[in-house]
């Protein structure tokens, strides 16, 4: 069960929702250059069914969250980086336990999808796995 174009595309605007504008401008390019989508894909596709239908949830609720969460009359792939934001943060906040954890696991997806790519660790100032900081931890 893989990602179709619109999902990918309401993806790739959920990882631009976690940069603001004009920050990691060239980072957030290159990871959705760099296939982080078809990544996750990947990722998602070897995961158990369950999970798997319920992250296509998660995207089809995040696409329509700003016309219920009273954001805008568009879905989210419509909105400029500000309302895409402030969409999210409702979703954040929601009075709706699902709804806020569907948005923790997007962030939890965002990050994974972001320290993934050894360039923005890199970037970041994140050691590598083969940093010496790691020798003790490694058994070296």
């Amino acid at each position: 069960m893989a990602f179709n174009r619109w999902e990918k595309r309401t993806l790739e605007k959920i990882v631009e929702v976690f940069f603001p504008p004009g920050v990691g401008d060239r980072l957030k390019r290159d990871l959705i250059e760099a296939g982080t989508v078809e990544r996750l894909d990947y990722m998602i596709s070897r995961y158990p069914l369950q999970a798997r239908l319920l992250f296509h949830i998660v995207i089809w609720v995040t696409y329509w969250a700003p016309i219920f969460l009273f954001v805008s009359i568009l879905p989210f792939n419509f909105l400029n980086w500000e309302k895409r934001k402030k969409a999210m943060e409702k979703m954040f906040y929601s009075r709706i336990y699902y709804v806020r954890q569907f948005a923790n696991l997007l962030k939890l997806v965002a990050a994974i999808s972001f320290f993934a790519d050894e360039e923005a660790r890199r970037e970041v100032g994140i050691p590598g796995i083969d940093d010496p900081i790691y020798s003790k931890y490694m058994g070296g």
